[in-house]
């Protein structure tokens, strides 16, 4: 089974054409995706689809990383970096994922 917004193969499905390898599913990455579905729901105005994760290019990025921003950034008629910066800020104001944050 892949995890959800995922499909076989290791392909993100969702907006735009954002490919992502596959990040095994667990209780806390859907916590995860379901903060940074909130958080961009709060910048765009509407829930995002899909929230893919992924490992990082490099382990210097962090642990987890997502192309929400860019694939919402079309439609949303931002810059991505002007999206993931409000998520960003908002996952951070968000005392329900604190706890997380801080261990990723």
């Amino acid at each position: 089974a892949t995890a959800a917004g995922e499909r076989e193969g290791g392909q993100c499905e969702g907006q735009g054409s954002v490919s992502c390898p596959t990040v095994t599913d667990a209780p806390l990455l859907h916590q995860i995706r379901s903060a940074i579905g909130d958080a961009a729901t709060a910048v765009i105005g509407t829930s995002p689809p899909v929230i893919p994760l992924a490992a990082p290019a490099s382990a210097e990025m962090g642990d987890l990383a997502s192309p929400v921003a860019m694939a919402l950034a079309k439609a949303a008629k931002r810059p991505p970096r002007e999206i993931a910066e409000a998520i960003a800020a908002g996952l951070r104001a968000d005392p329900g994922a604190a706890a997380w944050l801080a261990g990723v």
